[in-house]
């Protein structure tokens, strides 16, 4: 099973986590994860503006850099510091 995900530098609890080939032999992953409102969430946005990422898998032991093809939230308002939301995202090799 799949517990954490690396991106980039930032090493992230995981709870739920599938995988999969598509026709080009490219991998995707799609993963979900808690986000505590206020500068968490401030964290993970920011990390996630960038166009690719450097993806580390170590229960996997992969390695490989993606792109966003798809994420969203259990919520939209992150106002107040003791909101839970949860993250999905799914990534593509490139």
């Amino acid at each position: 099973m799949v517990s954490a995900i690396k991106i980039n530098d930032r090493t992230i609890n995981i709870t739920q986590f599938q995988e999969e080939y598509n026709k080009q032999s490219k991998y995707t992953i799609r993963f979900s994860f808690h986000v505590k409102g206020g500068l968490e969430y401030h964290d993970i946005t920011a990390l996630l503006y960038n166009d690719s990422f450097h993806i580390v898998i170590p229960d996997r032991k992969r390695d490989f850099t993606a792109v966003i093809q798809e994420y969203y939230t259990s919520i939209g308002d992150f106002a107040d510091e003791d909101t839970t939301a949860t993250f999905t995202l799914t990534l593509l090799e490139i």
